[in-house]
């Protein structure tokens, strides 16, 4: 039975006839073989947009799918290579392992040719290529790795908005920038002048004793609280001198060393005489320093670690660290380009040129302190003094803030080593360059006019000249308070924090209960300004 001619559209279902008949169905229709009928089947139906959305769904899937077998196949051919760079890299090593051993009397066994960051990078690596470790720990690796090889490793990741925007703006371009200064004119020093009745040249010995009351102030130079202002004025002017001389008597350079009490005296007057009539970096500043350094060598036993020339280079260091200073700051000093910036292309300038100016001095009549001592002396002392003037560049200082907090929280000093000793008094002097808010308030409160008092010189020097006012210089508009705040929470508190932990464990193991004040002063001193 055909039934093409059935109106079947308009109807659910149609028989056949009886069940013997053969039954064939018109499109849309199916046969129920048990009835024979044909019954409609209504078609599924997809709506244009819905084919649409379905296809571009397949095809990002299957983009995805290869974007992603692409990328471990890429990954997979990397670590490939990083593992054959390292194998090239460990065969090269042995080449040259291979080439040292022909030399005489050569130690392979302890030569090291890599640095420890080095080795912790090579480690990482290793662990990358040869252990069983899924793709999101090789990536966080890779972060690790990217950051250890980072050139500011040591540098805090200072936010705008943990502080005051303008002490914001000082921390970040005294950190994060080659800061560097640099004197636009050449310094005149005054001529060595011997004032008679205040030194003895027969015996300088007796130094002081024709000035009781300089005599007095110096009784308490192993005291934190020492008033260096006092000792300024009681010496004429002449504070440097006469700590320096008491120093040089107090270690015996001159038994220990060889050197003449009055070329030492020369030396320390000239040196005193360079320094320029600023409000802040001027001799009583180097004085004040100068008292730091040996505070921590006498008092807070540092003395018993050093050697007679690390305490000589200490001493030196001090007193010329910003010998010749101009009272601007190394930004200022770049900005003008002025001739010293540009002698010392603007790394470390002002303290490249205190360290020429405190060595051009020994060329001086009378004032070679290195003239009897052997080269080999003169070479360690000199390193020495160098790298502390180096350390007072803020550029670095959280660089060393770092270093030495690794060093005192892995207890890794080795006392007997050149470079952990170094170390040591880079941070002294570090210290003491900064020790103002650490002292009593009635001090701390007075440096704080002096700097602000040359911090405004300068400001006032920019717009007059019409470069951009540095942060914290402009009379007009900088708080005090908050510039004092900044300053003790972000640079002072960080390093002396680390400080008084290494002087304080040292005293421990030495049975001595002795408490190193600073820190009780500057949070002092941060409670004033609070309020």
């Amino acid at each position: 039975m055909n039934l093409t001619d059935w109106n079947y559209k308009s109807v659910e279902s149609k028989t056949c006839g009886n069940v013997t008949e053969s039954c064939s169905c018109p499109t849309n229709y199916i046969i129920n073989n048990m009835t024979n009928e044909c019954r409609y089947f209504k078609p599924f139906e997809l709506l244009v947009m819905d084919e649409i959305l379905y296809v571009v769904g397949i095809v990002i899937l299957s983009v995805s799918f290869l974007s992603l077998e692409i990328h471990q196949r890429d990954y997979r051919s990397e670590l490939k290579e990083r593992k054959e760079l390292v194998n090239e890299l460990i065969d090269d090593n042995n080449v040259l392992r291979s080439e040292l051993s022909q030399f005489p009397n050569a130690k392979i066994s302890e030569l090291d040719l890599n640095s420890p960051m080095t080795n912790v990078i090579r480690m990482i690596r290793n662990l990358q290529i040869y252990s069983d470790i899924d793709i999101d720990t090789i990536r966080s690796l890779d972060q690790v790795v990217h950051l250890l090889s980072s050139p500011q490793l040591f540098q805090p990741q200072l936010k705008s908005t943990d502080m005051e925007s303008e002490v914001s703006q000082w921390l970040l371009e005294i950190t994060n920038r080659n800061e560097n200064e640099g004197s636009a004119e050449d310094g005149k020093s005054e001529s060595l002048t011997f004032q008679k009745g205040i030194w003895s040249i027969e015996n300088l010995g007796e130094t002081t004793k024709t000035l009781p009351e300089t005599r007095k102030v110096l009784e308490k130079v192993d005291l934190w609280e020492f008033d260096v202002f006092s000792l300024r004025d009681t010496s004429r002017g002449k504070p440097l001198v006469h700590l320096g001389m008491e120093l040089f008597d107090k270690y015996e350079f001159e038994k220990k060393l060889g050197i003449p009490p009055f070329v030492m005296y020369t030396y320390f007057s000239s040196v005193e005489s360079s320094y320029r009539n600023n409000t802040y970096h001027n001799s009583t500043h180097a004085t004040d320093v100068l008292h730091a350094i040996n505070y921590f060598i006498t008092t807070m036993g540092l003395r018993s670690i050093l050697t007679d020339e690390d305490v000589f280079s200490c001493v030196i260091a001090a007193a010329i660290h910003d010998v010749d200073h101009p009272g601007y700051n190394n930004g200022f000093m770049i900005a003008t380009m002025s001739p010293i910036a540009l002698r010392y292309n603007d790394i470390s300038v002002l303290e490249n040129y205190h360290l020429a100016k405190g060595f051009e001095l020994l060329q001086q009549p009378s004032c070679n302190i290195f003239e009897g001592l052997p080269a080999e002396r003169v070479k360690t002392i000199r390193s020495s003094v160098i790298s502390m003037v180096l350390a007072t560049d803020m550029i670095n200082h959280f660089e060393y803030i770092t270093k030495f907090k690794n060093k005192v929280n892995s207890d890794g000093f080795d006392h007997n080593d050149t470079k952990t000793r170094q170390l040591l008094m880079d941070i002294a002097i570090k210290c003491g360059d900064i020790s103002n808010v650490a002292k009593p308030n009635n001090l701390a409160v007075k440096w704080t006019g002096l700097i602000m008092a040359e911090f405004f010189r300068q400001g006032d020097e920019e717009k007059k000249l019409g470069l951009p006012i540095s942060p914290l210089m402009d009379r007009t508009n900088t708080i005090v308070s908050k510039c004092q705040l900044g300053f003790i929470d972000f640079i002072v508190l960080p390093l002396y924090e680390v400080w008084d932990k290494y002087l304080m464990d040292r005293a421990a193991k030495d049975g001595n209960k002795m408490v190193f004040p600073a820190i009780q002063y500057i949070k002092a001193t941060k409670e004033y300004w609070k309020s």
